[in-house]
């Protein structure tokens, strides 16, 4: 059924031909709109699924949430929310304790009592809030979570209280079937989670940290990263990795099969940071990061690379901005062994490619394999127009085909996506043997 499109009339008629059938009413087909609204809360306890866009949090609805759900598998909440008033708070005991068949509880933008008994068969989790809006402390979270011991799934999302330091020992909570782990939070809040909770090796893990800067807590995710990368890397073969800089975050992303939803994503944000200079911060981090990352990496096929600071070619980074962007170029000389395809996003080939050249003519023999990405074979660009080329991308780009031909490893096809090509970039074909398309 869809709330939206159905008129009131064929929703009731539906509705009324439904009897006692479970219903799944998904967060996308149940509407806001009052009359609609009314027609959902009367079977309530009738759903399987029952997700709900809400303005607020009307009599009707927390009463409808109160009463006995034996069918209900799925539970999401979505307020609009329109700032401090539109947050909005779930009564303390759901669905009046009997909702046996509970799974999956998803909530945005809302508080709930942790101690609610219609958690403690959960598989999944979801927690989001918007920010500036206070959540349970790292303490009630590991509390709750020891409560739902067969938790497969769990997201938290800027949903994590900051604390004042206490002498009194946090909890630690067992979650022996977590296999998809998503955390998004400031450092410290982080950190403290992560080092109170005993899980098994994870198949997906989404990681942002905010306000980073380096301490022992920062010391202490990557070490949480190093121990797991070995277990991931064994079941990556063939990968995809999306490498993205930006002003103030580091952004990592590998996928085994759906790029969408990624194995492992990682985001280190480094803005408010008060410790470490900003112009320090973003080359610490990509210096020290590629090894975490290693045992990913040397199975990567196919990479992406994005920086936001070359978008527009008439609007040059700083000097600051321009060394990150090299060290990210290190990465692929000292890591990506195994790389196939470089897809490069932007202009950030007129930075990159000198930086090659200029490293491989520096490389002792030894280092040469090393350096010259033995098993690149095609690139792609993306978000450059080459057919407005002033001269210089042709010519760096031609010097870098240059050096691949010269070391024995020529690059066999580009690909410059949405774009036409001015005539010279058609004779690099001949003059390189390369296949050219766009």
């Amino acid at each position: 059924m869809d709330f939206e499109k159905d008129s009131l009339e064929w929703t009731q008629e539906l509705l009324g031909r439904s009897k006692h059938m479970p219903l799944n009413i998904g967060c996308c087909t149940a509407a806001c709109r009052p009359k609609h609204l009314d027609l959902v809360l009367d079977l309530a306890p009738q759903c399987r699924t029952f997700c709900l866009k809400v303005k607020g949090f009307t009599e009707g609805f927390l009463n409808a949430i109160q009463k006995p759900a034996p069918h209900l598998e799925v539970f999401g909440v979505y307020p609009h929310w329109k700032g401090e008033a539109g947050v909005t708070t779930l009564p303390k005991i759901l669905f009046n304790g009997e909702a046996p068949k509970l799974r999956k509880v998803h909530f945005n933008c809302c508080r709930f009592d942790i101690t609610t008994a219609a958690f403690s068969q959960l598989t999944c989790l979801e927690v989001s809030w918007a920010h500036g809006f206070a959540g349970p402390t790292v303490s009630e979270w590991l509390n709750l979570l020891n409560n739902i011991p067969r938790l497969k799934k769990l997201l938290i999302s800027m949903s994590i209280s900051r604390t004042l330091p206490s002498t009194v020992p946090l909890p630690r909570a067992q979650l022996p079937h977590l296999s998809d782990l998503s955390l998004s939070s400031p450092l410290a809040e982080c950190s403290s989670f992560l080092r109170h909770i005993d899980i098994p090796p994870l198949e997906r893990l989404s990681l942002t940290t905010y306000r980073l800067h380096f301490n022992p807590d920062s010391e202490f995710i990557v070490r949480f990263l190093e121990e797991r990368m070995d277990g991931w890397a064994h079941n990556m073969v063939n990968c995809e990795c999306l490498a993205s800089i930006e002003p103030h975050s580091l952004w990592l992303r590998c996928s085994n099969h759906d790029p969408i939803n990624p194995d492992i994503l990682v985001t280190f944000d480094w803005e408010g940071s008060q410790d470490v200079p900003e112009q320090t911060t973003a080359p610490m981090i990509c210096f020290s990061l590629p090894e975490v990352f290693f045992p990913i990496f040397r199975g990567v096929r196919s990479l992406q690379m994005h920086s936001s600071y070359l978008l527009d070619e008439y609007d040059p980074p700083s000097d600051s901005e321009s060394t990150s962007i090299k060290i990210l170029g290190l990465w692929i000389l000292r890591f990506f062994h195994n790389l196939v395809i470089l897809h490069l996003v932007g202009y950030l080939h007129l930075i990159l490619f000198p930086h090659l050249e200029q490293q491989f003519y520096e490389s002792s023999a030894k280092e040469v394999q090393d350096v010259i990405l033995p098993s690149l074979q095609a690139l792609e660009f993306s978000a450059c127009d080459f057919k407005m080329d002033d001269g210089r991308r042709l010519k760096v780009l031609r010097a870098f085909l240059g050096l691949r031909a010269r070391a024995g490893k020529p690059i066999k096809t580009i690909s410059f996506k949405y774009y036409d090509l001015g005539e010279g970039y058609q004779t690099i074909g001949e003059e390189f043997g390369v296949d050219i398309s766009s």
